[in-house]
């Protein structure tokens, strides 16, 4: 089992508790989450001062949102799945 960073996700199977796998690569501690609508994509927030977008089929980073200058304390996403607010 390898080391993880403070800033992994990691995701469990609901039925039994297996890993299923750990996305890697906030720098800092995450704490916000959220996931879309269809359950496709995880969205993170970190003290390291960026939004994550991660797939979950591919379970790979789709893309990094920067702009904030401070800590990401709140993540959410709209109805529609299109949209990402953060704070």
């Amino acid at each position: 089992m390898h080391k993880l960073r403070p800033g992994a996700l990691k995701l469990y199977d609901v039925d039994d508790g297996t890993l299923v796998h750990s996305f890697q690569g906030h720098t800092k501690q995450v704490y916000a989450l959220a996931v879309t609508p269809d359950g496709g994509h995880i969205i993170s927030g970190s003290y390291d001062k960026l939004v994550k977008v991660w797939n979950v089929a591919t379970k790979s980073l789709v893309s990094t949102c920067a702009g904030h200058t401070g800590w990401v304390n709140a993540v959410a996403v709209t109805p529609d799945g299109q949209r990402i607010l953060s704070a």
